[in-house]
């Protein structure tokens, strides 16, 4: 019997372009929604508050340059 599993992959945290690298393209993301209140856990908000600041910072950039 073969088996496949549907399930979409957990999302890269950091990774807003879904490249599977977090770099330079989304830093350039990132800021542009820095100071933004955004429907939680979307976009840039990494901590799910609803608003991008330096929590979701302070995650980004310790994930910067990590394959996916």
């Amino acid at each position: 019997m073969l088996f496949v599993d549907f399930t979409p992959p957990a999302p890269c945290v950091g990774d807003l372009n879904n490249d599977g690298v977090i770099n330079t393209a989304d830093l350039a993301q990132f800021l542009g929604q820095f100071g933004q209140t955004v429907a939680p856990g979307t976009g840039a908000d990494l901590t799910g508050d609803g608003v991008v600041n330096t929590a979701d910072l302070a995650l980004f950039l310790g994930r910067f340059g990590q394959s996916c």
